[in-house]
């Protein structure tokens, strides 16, 4: 999960959400839903506009953390990766090796 440190970076330049929208030129609530985790989509010209800002980094403004409620992808073992990979590519192999 993507989480904003954003409110933390505007304590430690001593600015409101409505000062920094006001300085980069977008909406207080796009701020405010960066800053709460509310966002959806992440606007790549605002946060660029946030890292000249501050001559900051991305990962000054945004960090992932692993949500273990989450189902991960399972780990292939040798026999999935031989069933789904290793023995089509084989027999795909053989075939085109005999029609020529």
């Amino acid at each position: 999960m993507i989480k904003s440190k954003l409110k933390v970076l505007l304590a430690e330049h001593e600015l409101t959400q409505q000062q920094l929208a006001d300085k980069i030129g977008t909406r207080q609530a796009t701020i405010s839903s960066i800053c709460n985790n509310k966002i959806k989509q992440i606007p790549v010209g605002i946060v660029n506009d946030i890292c000249e800002l501050f001559n900051c980094q991305i990962s000054d403004i945004f960090t992932y953390i692993t949500d273990k409620k989450k189902h991960h992808l399972p780990r292939y073992g040798e026999q999935q990766l031989n069933k789904y990979f290793l023995v089509p590519m084989t027999l795909f192999l053989r075939k085109e090796k005999t029609s020529k």
